[in-house]
């Protein structure tokens, strides 16, 4: 029996050692994002934090990824070989996410008898104040978010590159970012599971640690990267206006606003 062709890029894509160093940044990359990501609410309502709150820091998501990436985008551009830059920002990610071990509880859930005396006074150290509260959790939120979409833009931009450049593909490099998010997600909630029942409470702060690891080794993995074909532009500004006039540009563009619009 004739063995597929698809069998024979699978295999020959996985010892092209340009493309091992992109592999294994999909894998940290995505693995480590759906390792925290899916927690983050659950851990911000462990410590008190409301529905309404929570509404209130995920409202500045889209401020920032409307402004965020597109301007990082553009230094990437101007620098080129921008390996060392996008180095920065997955460490830096990495250790924002550690900024949410430090915020405190919020607000204490006390489980009341069902008889009562009748003076009851609660703990006045019971719930932080509401604008404190916010600011808490608000200010990592931000941080891992800016720092996240920074990163994610430049690793984008860095994989089309090396693919252009050595004719890859997208879909089998992509492949592994599904394998980290299989693979991690699982262990993720294992992990927290695990603390959580050691210490009779909710204790998420494996998720972080876990995120910041694969962070950190993304950020020394990229540094082998060979991004040194990639010449800075001197016409970004020239160049972005070319793009903005090609209509396939603005069907995509188009698509991918109706499809944001959708999914409110």
């Amino acid at each position: 029996m004739r063995k597929p062709l698809w069998i024979d890029r699978v295999l020959v894509d996985l010892v092209k050692k340009e493309f091992i160093p992109i592999k294994i940044l999909f894998l940290c990359i995505h693995g480590g994002a759906n390792a925290l990501f899916p927690f983050l609410t659950l851990h911000a309502r462990s410590l008190g934090i409301t529905e309404w709150e929570l509404g209130v820091v995920y409202g500045f998501n889209p401020v920032i990824a409307l402004f965020g990436p597109p301007v990082i985008g553009l230094i990437a551009d101007k620098i080129g070989n921008f390996k060392v830059m996008l180095s920065i920002t997955m460490a830096a990610s990495g250790f924002a996410s550690l900024l949410f071990i430090a915020v405190p509880q919020g607000r204490v859930t006390y489980l009341l008898p069902s008889d009562l005396p009748l003076t009851l006074e609660p703990p006045s150290s019971a719930s932080l104040h509401l604008p404190r509260l916010l600011s808490c959790q608000l200010r990592p939120h931000l941080s891992l978010t800016l720092i996240n979409s920074t990163s994610m833009t430049l690793f984008d931009g860095a994989t089309m590159a090396i693919l252009k450049e050595h004719g890859g593909d997208y879909g089998l490099q992509r492949m592994y970012a599904t394998l980290g998010v299989v693979i991690l997600t699982p262990v993720s909630g294992s992990l927290i599971d695990h603390f959580s029942h050691l210490q009779q409470q909710q204790n998420y702060n494996s998720a972080f640690y876990l995120y910041f690891g694969l962070k950190t080794i993304a950020s020394v993995v990229i540094l082998f990267v060979n991004l040194d074909f990639r010449d800075g532009s001197n016409r970004v500004l020239h160049d972005f206006r070319f793009l903005m006039r090609q209509p396939e540009i603005m069907a995509f563009i188009t698509v991918m606003l109706i499809t944001g619009r959708l999914s409110l």
